[in-house]
């Protein structure tokens, strides 16, 4: 406790609050922290600690207790809220010290009355009582107590209202005592509020200024506190009507629409005369109507309150207490069946017919008005103002009529209503919704029974058939909300009760319920929205967007919510009526002062969608009327939507400053629209589009000519010698009062920035260009508007910046910064822009210019505001980017300025001369930093440095240049004499150096001689070199090979220049290299050296046996080709007679197999691969592909590939022969397919069978013939894809399809031999080979093993495709081949497959020839010597001419064979023909007609 003590004491220097641990209440020493503002030792009620107990969180609504005395009617109740009274008995006993309950007045205290609570309250540091009351005699009204100590008493007087208050501080507690000013007999409402703020409490009343103690807290800390309205013996006497507090701050009031009544206890309202008349008892209860009558009704005899429901027992027909108004007799309460006045009875009431002119039902809405035009009758139903005649905005409207706001709906002035045309009666249910933005809180909708006010409060009038009362809705407060709000009453009358429920937005209260009352609606009565009945006052102010009207109880609006996002659609939703809505600014901007009832957009009141309209119907209706300009200034936009400067086409703004669009003639920059671009800018479709932030730079450093700005081009000139400024280094231009320099035409930017590094010693104009004028001696001006003081400047270099802009509201910015005398002035214009012209701009002036320094000049195109920039100042000589700080007559010699020589007028750079150049020995230069242009005499200028001749030059008089010694001089006097020669040569006696013997040239290089080799035929070889040798040829000076292999030779000298070398060589190979090589150095009689080279030349290939053999192998291969062409050429002729071209296939196969051995690993003659080649079928077809794709595409392949045919690895060029061919078959059989279909008649069956042809037979042989050559282009493909390309993935995906069709064929194969094997039937056998004959046809119906010959035949293919791609050993690749070649003769010899026997005998021998010729290749590869393997090469081909030959035979023995068996076959057709009776003639119609139907089905297949 010590060391708390001890921490509270050292802290009460730093806080006024206790406990917290700083000024601020950031933490506490002690206790737990509340609103950091307190420590409190307990947490208010309401509140609970956080985690840790740190601090006080609220655990929401902060609101005690509200309670409403004037709605207690029940008497035997011991407590209102959470109260009792003092004497703990009921309110029904009626002692005085009570309180006593009371209609329309809440309780009644005297002085003995107390009420108090039933539980402890701890109040907050931020409280706030509201209370509304009646004094008659002063007295306590509330009190927060403990044991006698008061932290909070409310005392009332006679003239005042007394709050005492004990407050809390570090060093002692203290009771504050405020008053207010109050009024006896007059209802008072009052809020008196707490609020903690840090080491200070304020306490205040809405009506009165609060009042702040200062290092003080409101902080009642105690578990038994309670809270007493009213005080035993002490307690005032008046009436309490509503009495609500709040463990929060909340300064606000209670708020009523009308003043409860002023009658004193003991006395009772008559309605009819409004006055207070004495009750004739003064015995508890207290009466409420003349005959002393406490109950709800004079029908009602005992009751136990006020209230409807609170009847006991009623003395009506049956017990009734209420019939309702107009009922003659009724079956219960409000259950009438008998009505007066010739009402009939609806609901159990006697009611009026309400309005519901189209009789729609009353769950829907009867009145649904969006106020969005502009109407005569809104709905048909509401005129505006009191004449339907004037209405806005065009019809002459008047003071009382709404003004049609854009977006908004209407607004209502607070002088302007709307009046239904017709009379307008409520049934007893009804709902009437609103969309508003209110501005006060008057009346929204009014009869003479029932009236809604813009902040949701109700003022009906309900009755029965003994009285009608008005009734108020509870309102929480009397200020309109000022946003777009949804306003809904809903009026139910359910279980005798009058509920009414308001809508606020979407939340929903019921804040009216009156038992025992209904609402009779007046007929005949017309309907106001915005003011009062008649017009009359309490007019609302604000906007109305939509109204609607039920005739019947409604709460959901959720489609009604909806319509604001129609409303928050427009962003103008949130305006006031005298402003509109820039999209631009994205904000809403005042109207113009001529627009007294709002606008649309700037610089016009009209109200259409085109501003060129007169007159329309709405703001988004067609133009009715069209008007010549309705802008105030400025004219229409190109879609008439805005009024714009004369400049613009589209705009935000009528400003000149406010374009989106320019003019035809003008460009846009920023938001203006001028004629040119200004520096710095670039034009792009009309638009000026900042490219550079520095503009303009120049420094004033060129001694020579006109100065030109690099980024802008704008070109500086001297107009004439006497008002030229002259030029000193590391200043600039001097400039005295007639001093000037002009810039060429341009136009500054409309933010910009010009900074001049300057040193003046007068002041005077330093700038000028229409209309700106920078004068140091005054101002900045800008004609003709506006006039800105300048800043002095200072005799020292000083930085200058001059920024000029504007902000997109109008406002002109001029700022002057002196930036190392740290001096700065800024002025702003509102509604001014500088708009610069294009013009010249002037520097210095004639007659009043500055007189000092200028070194440089910037202008930027934005506000520059860089002000850490500092002007450097030389201290030292080599300084190039600093300034010197001297006068005109003075140079800088490193340390200090020092004075020129009197002579040097324009001043000087050092004291030794007057030159300006950087070096000394220039004479003319362009600045003081660049190259020289002209040195001094004897001084060239090189790379625009003067420098002295090299040792090997002499200085031209002529041409002023160093000029180069001629060679062979080392050095010279002249041109024409040297006076020392170079290495390798002599200087003659007349000055001349010349080159030595075996020298030659202007440098004097050694001079060379060559050699050369001729040949002749039979490879002698002659040595002969262009020059004498100075010694004869020696074996050991050369060397001699033939195919870099040393050789042996002979040589002789024919000549000093000449040799003759023979060599011992036999030279078979046609490509022998033969060189010589010189090993030792060679000199020839004129002291020429050799050159260096090695001399080559190729033999001439010398004549043995084997040109015989390679001549023999020549022409047999000539002959087998012939050969091979004329029995293809027979083959098919001879299988085209009989329209069978099974033996055309079976020798293009043979040939096929052939040729393919080419790629086998084995080296042939050249002679016999060109013949293999030959051999394949696509080598006779013409190749579209090979033309159309580009020799690019595609991985080049080996050399035996290539020999073979294929370049390059692409299926589609290596098989492009078959692709063309199937392309022609696959057309012609689309045709044929087509023609099928046509009304061809007798064509049609040839067609037909053309088309079952194709179909079947010709697709499958193509499948067969091809199956070689697409198997092997297609996985060449893949083996040496590499994808670079995008021919080669497409030739991939091709060739991967390809291989997919041919294992698909292969194994259609097996499953049609399966098929057929189980066929037995006849017709089925004959429709089978219809379709897939291609495959059967040529064999024996004996056994299913006579139909494998193409599985074999394509498996034998597929293999050989394997072994040429996959596998390297030529061993096994020729024994793979030979098997097969074994296989295809024993499957013959045991299954005898063909039919034919000649065709068995002949494969068979076929085969046989074909082992051979492997044999015969594979003994070839295996043989040491060319001369063997060439001989070899010649018996194969004799084997393929062999087996040519037996093809041939094979062809004419068929063809003779088939001849024979055509004849027979007609003799026996003839025969049969005779033998046919009539009575098979059916049969065979029957069944052609039946083959007919089959072929038929076939081809829909």
């Amino acid at each position: 406790m010590l060391a708390v003590l001890l921490a509270v004491l050292s802290f009460i220097g730093q806080s006024a609050n206790i406990y917290c641990s700083d000024s601020l209440c950031t933490s506490c020493i002690q206790g737990i922290l509340y609103n950091k503002t307190s420590c409190l030792s307990l947490c208010p009620s309401l509140y609970s600690k956080s985690e840790f107990s740190i601090s006080c969180i609220p655990e929401g609504n902060l609101n005690l207790f509200d309670m409403f005395f004037y709605n207690f009617t029940f008497f035997s109740s011991f407590q209102i809220g959470p109260f009792y009274p003092f004497h703990l008995l009921s309110f029904e006993d009626g002692i005085s010290d009570g309180p006593i309950p009371t209609k329309e007045r809440g309780f009644y205290f005297s002085e003995n009355s107390a009420l108090v609570s039933d539980r402890n309250y701890m109040p907050a540091p931020d409280f706030t009582m509201r209370i509304a009351f009646l004094v008659k005699n002063p007295g306590t009204v509330f009190r927060v107590t403990k044991k006698g100590l008061d932290f909070v008493k409310i005392e009332a007087g006679d003239t005042n209202l007394q709050l005492s208050c004990y407050l809390t501080s570090q060093t002692a507690n203290q009771t504050k005592i405020l008053t207010y000013p109050s009024d006896k007999n007059t209802w008072e409402y009052f809020t008196i509020y707490f609020s903690q703020g840090g080491d200070e409490i304020t306490i205040g009343s809405h009506k009165q200024t609060s009042t702040t103690f200062k290092n003080f807290e409101f902080r009642p800390q105690d578990d038994g506190i309670q809270f007493i309205i009213g005080d035993y013996g002490l307690s005032f006497s008046g009436f309490i009507y509503r009495f609500a507090v709040d463990n929060s701050y909340f300064p606000y009031s209670f708020w009523f629409y009308f003043q409860p009544i002023l009658c004193d206890i003991g006395k009772y309202f008559d309605v009819n005369s409004e006055i207070c008349n004495q009750c004739l008892s003064t015995q508890w209860p207290l009466c409420t109507r003349s005959e002393n009558n406490y109950c709800f009704t004079k029908t009602c005899i005992e009751c136990g309150g006020f209230g409807y429901k609170d009847c006991i027992m009623c003395n009506g027909p049956s017990g009734i207490c209420l019939k309702g108004k107009n009922c003659i007799s009724a079956t219960g309460n409000f259950q009438c069946t008998e009505c007066s006045n010739v009402l009939a009875p609806r609901d159990g009431l006697c009611l009026e017919n309400f309005y519901n002119p189209k009789n729609i039902p009353v769950s829907e809405e009867i009145i649904s008005i969006k106020f969005t035009s502009f109407d005569m009758l809104y709905g048909g139903v509401f005129q505006s103002g009191n004449s339907v005649l004037s209405y806005g905005p065009f019809e002459n409207p008047e003071d009382d009529d709404p003004y049609p706001a854009y977006g908004r709906g209407l607004y209502f002035t607070g002088t302007s209503y709307l009046l239904s045309s017709a009379f307008l009666v409520l049934n007893y249910k009804n709902t009437l919704s609103f969309w508003i933005k209110p501005e006060n809180s008057q009346i929204l909708f009014s009869k003479t029974t029932y009236k809604i006010y813009s902040t949701g409060l109700v003022s009906i009038t309900l009755s029965n058939e003994e009285d009608s009362f008005s009734h108020y809705s509870y309102c929480e407060t009397s200020e309109p909300p000022n946003e777009w709000t949804f306003l809904a009453v809903s009026l139910n009358f359910i279980s005798e009760t009058t509920i009414l429920t308001l809508t606020i937005n979407s939340k929903s209260s019921t804040t009216l319920s009156i038992p025992g009352m209904v609402f009779y609606d007046n007929k005949n009565t017309f309907a106001w929205i915005g003011s009062n009945t008649e017009g009359s006052g309490n007019f609302y102010q604000g906007f109305l967007y939509t109204f609607s009207l039920w005739q019947s109880y409604i709460t959901d609006f959720s489609y009604k919510l909806n319509i604001l996002q129609d409303i928050k659609s427009l962003s103008i939703q949130n305006c006031d009526i005298d402003f509109y809505y820039n999209d631009y600014y994205k904000k809403c901007m005042s109207c113009d002062d001529l627009c007294n009832k709002g606008c649309r957009t700037w610089n016009s009141c009209n109200l259409c969608s085109k501003l060129n309209c007169f007159n329309c119907l709405s703001f988004d209706e067609k133009c009715s009327n069209v008007a010549n300009n309705n802008c105030y200034d400025g004219v229409y936009d190109e879609d008439k939507l805005t009024c714009c400067y004369e400049n613009c086409l589209l705009c935000f703004g009528s400003k000149e400053y406010e374009c989106l669009k320019c003019k035809e003639g003008f460009v846009m920059i920023e938001t203006l629209c001028v004629e040119n671009c200004p520096i710095g800018y670039f034009e792009y479709m009309g638009v000026c589009e900042k490219i550079l932030d520095i503009a303009f730079h120049v420094v004033f450093n060129r001694i020579l000519g006109n100065i030109t700005d690099n980024i802008s081009m704008i070109e500086i000139s001297q107009m004439n010698l006497s008002s030229k400024p002259l030029l000193y280094k590391s200043r600039g231009f001097y400039f005295t009062d007639s001093s000037y320099l002009t810039l060429s035409s341009f136009t500054l930017p409309l933010n910009f920035t010009i900074v001049f590094w300057i040193k003046q010693f007068s002041p005077g104009i330093l700038f000028s260009k229409t209309p700106l004028k920078i004068n140091t001696s005054s101002s900045i001006s800008i004609s003709p508007t506006f006039t800105v003081d300048s800043l002095q400047l200072f005799s020292s270099w000083t930085l200058y910046h001059i920024a000029i802009s504007y902000n997109l509201k109008g406002t002109l910015s001029i700022s002057q910064v002196l930036l190392n005398e740290n001096l700065l002035s800024t002025l702003t214009y509102n509604n001014y822009i500088y708009q610069d012209t294009f013009s010249q701009a002037t520097i210095g002036s004639e007659t009043k210019s500055f007189i000092g320094f200028l070194w440089l000049i910037q202008i930027f195109s934005y506000v520059y505001n860089d002000n850490l920039y500092s002007i450097p100042i030389c201290n030292n000589i080599l300084g190039s980017d600093c300034l010197w700080d001297c006068n005109k007559d003075e140079f800088f010699n490193g340390n200090q300025c020092e004075k020129c020589n009197k002579k040097c007028n324009k001043g000087c750079v050092r004291n030794q001369d007057c030159g300006l150049c950087q070096d000394p020995l220039c004479e003319i230069c362009d600045s003081f930093f660049s190259e020289c242009l002209k040195c001094l005499e004897n001084y060239e200028l090189r790379n625009g440095i003067c420098i002295v001749c090299n040792f090997d030059e002499y200085y031209d008089n002529i041409t002023m240049k160093c000029s180069k010694c001629k060679s062979p001089c080392k050095t010279c006097l002249n041109y024409n004499i040297c006076h020392e020669c170079i290495t390798n040569s002599t200087l003659m006696s007349n000055g001349i150096c010349e080159c030595d013997k075996g020298y030659y040239t202007e440098k004097c290089l050694r001079k060379y001689f060559n050699g050369d080799l001729t040949l002749s035929s039979n490879n002698t070889i002659m040595l002969i070199f262009n020059e004498s040798l100075y010694k004869p040829l020696d074996y050991s000076d050369i060397k001699l090979t033939v195919n870099n292999e040393k050789i042996i030779f002979n040589l002789t000298a024919v000549s000093s220049s000449s040799y003759k070398i023979t060599i011992d060589f036999l030279a078979e190979d046609p490509y022998n290299k033969f060189q010589i090589l010189f090993l030792n150095t060679i000199n020839s009689t004129l002291n020429s050296l050799l050159l260096p080279e090695v001399l080559k030349l190729t033999l001439f290939p010398q004549t043995s046996d084997l040109d015989a053999a390679a001549k023999d192998i020549l022409k047999i291969k000539e002959f087998a080709i012939a050969f091979a062409q004329s029995t293809m050429a027979t083959a098919f002729g001879c299988s085209a007679i009989f329209g069978d071209l099974n033996m055309f296939f079976s020798f293009l196969n043979s040939l096929e197999i052939y040729s393919y051995i080419g790629l086998y690993n084995i080296e042939y003659d050249k002679e016999v691969s060109d013949f293999l080649g030959s051999l394949m079928i696509s080598s006779q077809l013409p190749n579209v592909f090979e033309k159309i794709i580009d020799k690019k595409y595609g991985v080049e392949l080996d050399k035996k590939y290539v020999n073979f045919g294929y370049e390059k690895n692409l299926f589609i060029v290596n098989s492009g022969s078959g692709l063309l061919v199937f392309i022609i078959l696959f057309g012609s059989f689309i045709l044929v397919s087509i023609a099928v279909r046509l009304p061809l008649f007798c064509l049609k069956g040839i067609f037909r069978d053309i088309k079952q042809k194709f179909q079947y037979k010709i697709f499958l042989r193509f499948l067969i013939q091809f199956s070689l050559e697409f198997t092997m282009t297609s996985l060449l493909s893949l083996a040496y894809c590499d994808l670079n390309d995008s021919m080669q993935i497409v030739d991939l995906l091709l060739s991967c399809f390809v291989i997919a069709i041919e294992i698909y064929g292969l194994i259609l194969f097996i499953y049609l031999i399966n098929k057929r094997a189980k066929l037995t039937n006849e017709e089925e056998i004959k429709i089978f080979l219809l379709k897939y004959g291609t495959i059967f046809e040529e064999f024996t119906y004996n056994d299913c093993t006579c139909y494998f010959f193409y599985i074999i035949f394509i498996i034998r293919r597929f293999a050989l495709v394997i072994t040429i791609l996959f596998i390297s050993s030529k061993t096994f690749q020729i024994t793979i081949s030979m098997c097969f070649t074994l296989l295809i003769p024993f499957y013959l010899i045991i299954t005898h497959a063909y039919k034919i026997y000649l065709t068995n005998i002949f494969t068979i021998l076929n085969e046989f020839l074909i082992f051979v010729y492997y044999f015969a290749v594979s003994l070839s590869s295996t043989l040491g010597t060319r001369n063997d393997k060439s001989l070899n090469s010649a018996v194969a081909i004799q084997i393929i001419i062999a087996s040519i030959a037996l093809n041939l035979l094979y062809n004419i023995a068929m063809t003779i064979r088939n001849f024979i068996a055509l004849i027979c076959d007609k003799k026996k057709n003839n025969k049969q023909e005779n033998n046919f009776s009539k009575e098979n003639d059916g049969k065979f119609e029957k069944t052609e007609k039946k083959m007919d139907l089959i072929e038929e089905d076939l081809d829909n297949k």
